[in-house]
């Protein structure tokens, strides 16, 4: 069972604790989906170091890290398996396909430039894919605003952390948006664990970050959307059990992204298209140099009715490829599919069907439905929903060359199966509540054995989420969340996923002052050792500490308090994890 908390209520849980909202964000999937979002704003993203410090408080996610900044990072929701998270930027993909299972992989990219957050529990086929399977995490950029700003921002802290970052908004006319330009490097700590490997060595990284966002009106009925991302980090890595010191890693992202919409009266025609380019170079003592290479096209045509006399409607045609170069390897596969979905509202009901189909170039046609209902009762709205999908195996598991004389890919994989139910209920009010229970049923299961990759079976995760949060007095609110996890039918025990986890978080608001103590609390959990035997990792619990001033409406002043008790713990077995820590922030704005 999975049980998550975690809801603001009025406006000074907004202005206080911030982080999570439920609300109605600016993506179309407000305009489609019956079963609530929830939404990570952009005051809280300015203190996040990585994606992990915001999306870490979202009911039903769990991020893990193999050592400090820099260091792969991973997103698990629901209780499934961190391939099985589609994370897109402004609804395009940045899955790695050059990765081991195609996850995506948040180490190096920087929150600073986004707006906000847009995350969507569960499966969300018809409009996503059939591969967004577990849920869809959106970061939608910054494009200036009604309200242009300039901001410089400075953040310093252990392990000789520092960080700066800019932002400045342009507009004419018709047109506007954002430039942002992002530094971080950090001496950081030893990658593996010292208890464990005897490990001392600092493994420091360094990132950089340029971003454009901007829209384009060309006339009353024409718009364009335009992003541009170049990303590049370094990390210092260590060997599977022992320091390396030579051992680093260099990734590379680029991504242009354009979404052009004609509007006319109530109807909408929009083309959108895309490329992201991933590269990957790590060098080992073990393997030498090597070289990951990875890029996704997309192209996508619809037609969208959104919110028309209770009525929201959209369909449409979408191409994608991706392509993969490791070594001597070359891969790549096309995708085609059609897509439809359907939001309608009569009295208290609000309905939702729609469907994928998709054809594979090498595992032909699978549809991939879903459907929804809600009703709006005197304390807030019940809901429900179902939904089926699929994820074909990455070019990588399919096609990764031979390492140390045994085999990784495997051409006979087949796609794995999910089917998924929900049904929840949402308050409304000062005192907010928020239940979901929900069902996922996986098949072919994809798992790394001593003979590659192989369909391993099956894999059953029931949940619970729930969330609370009210004002105490007119300064405090406090805000309780937490996370159960049940597992069954599962030939292979679920790693790196805690059976349970919950968090608490008060804050308090004086004037210019605010404060914000957190205590989080994390459940055992099962993870693999240098020898391939499953081991127990420990629970543990986390106290930190923020503190903010406002000096002037120009002037913005923080002071951040992690692991206050100094908790010795793992989030992967054999890991690091920062221990006590503390940081200071500046931001100016004009």
């Amino acid at each position: 069972m999975l049980l998550s908390i975690f809801l603001i209520t009025g406006a000074l849980a907004a202005e206080v604790l911030a982080p999570i909202h439920v609300s109605e964000p600016r993506t179309e999937l407000a305009d489609f989906t019956v079963t609530p979002l929830w939404e990570v704003r952009e005051e809280e993203l300015q203190h996040a170091q990585q994606l992990a410090d915001a999306l870490e408080h979202i009911p039903g996610i769990t991020s893990t890290q193999s050592g400090g900044p820099g260091a792969r990072s991973a997103f698990y929701l629901r209780g499934s398996e961190s391939r099985h998270a589609l994370v897109l930027l402004d609804g395009f993909r940045l899955n790695d396909p050059a990765g081991t299972d195609r996850g995506f992989d948040g180490a190096f990219f920087r929150p600073e430039a986004l707006q906000e957050i847009v995350y969507l529990p569960g499966p969300s086929p018809a409009l996503y894919g059939a591969d967004a399977i577990s849920g869809v995490i959106e970061l939608v950029p910054r494009r200036g605003g009604d309200s242009p700003r300039r901001s410089l921002s400075t953040r310093v802290g252990s392990f000789d952390t520092r960080a700066l970052s800019g932002v400045v908004d342009w507009g004419a006319g018709g047109q506007r948006g954002s430039v942002t330009a992002q530094h971080f490097a950090t001496r950081g700590f030893s990658r593996l664990n010292k208890r464990r490997h005897g490990a001392s060595e600092a493994d420091g990284s360094e990132m950089h970050q340029v971003s454009q966002a901007s829209t384009h009106q060309w006339t009353p009925k024409a718009a364009t959307e335009l992003t541009l991302l170049a990303n590049r980090g370094r990390i210092e890595q260590d060997g599977a059990s022992a320091d390396e010191p030579s051992d680093h890693s260099k990734n590379d992202l680029l991504g242009i992204i354009q979404r052009t919409t004609w509007t006319t009266g109530e109807d909408q025609l929009w083309l959108k298209t895309g490329i992201v380019s991933q590269v990957r170079r790590p060098v080992t003592a073990s393997q030498g140099s090597e070289k990951y290479q990875a890029q996704e096209r997309r192209l996508q045509l619809a037609y969208a009715r959104p919110r028309s006399e209770g009525t929201s409607f959209v369909a449409g045609v979408e191409l994608s490829q991706e392509w993969l170069s490791i070594s001597d390897v070359t891969a790549q596969t096309d995708l085609a599919a059609l897509f439809a979905q359907q939001r309608y509202s009569r009295g208290r009901w609000t309905f939702s069907v729609g469907g994928r189909g998709e054809r594979h170039q090498r595992y032909g046609n699978f549809f991939a439905p879903e459907a929804g209902v809600s009703f709006d009762a005197w304390a807030g709205q019940l809901f429900s929903k179902v939904a089926r999908g699929y994820k074909a195996p990455s070019l990588y598991q399919l096609y990764a060359p031979p390492s140390f004389g045994s085999d990784i890919g495997n051409p006979a994989l087949t796609p794995e199966i999910n089917e998924s139910f929900e049904v929840g209920f949402r308050s409304r009010g000062p005192r907010v509540l928020h239940l979901t229970l929900f069902e996922q049923n996986f098949s072919n299961l994809i798992s790394y054995t001593n003979t590659g990759y192989q369909n391993r079976g099956e894999l059953v995760v029931r949940g619970l989420e729930l969330g609370v949060a009210w004002e105490l007095s007119g300064r405090d609110v406090l805000a309780l969340t937490g996370t159960l996890l049940e597992f069954s039918q599962f030939e292979r025990t679920p790693l790196r996923r805690p059976s349970h986890q919950g968090l608490a978080r008060w804050g308090h608001e004086a004037g210019r002052f605010k404060s914000d103590l957190e205590l989080r609390i994390v459940g055992e959990r099962r993870d693999i050792d240098t020898a391939g035997e499953v081991r127990r990792l420990t629970p543990y619990e986390l106290v930190n500490l923020r503190l903010s001033w406002e000096l002037s409406r120009q002037d913005h002043v923080a002071v951040e308090l992690q692991n206050l008790t100094d908790r010795d713990y793992e989030e992967l077995w054999g890991y690091s994890v920062a221990p006590r820590s503390g940081y200071v922030s500046w931001q100016h704005r004009w």
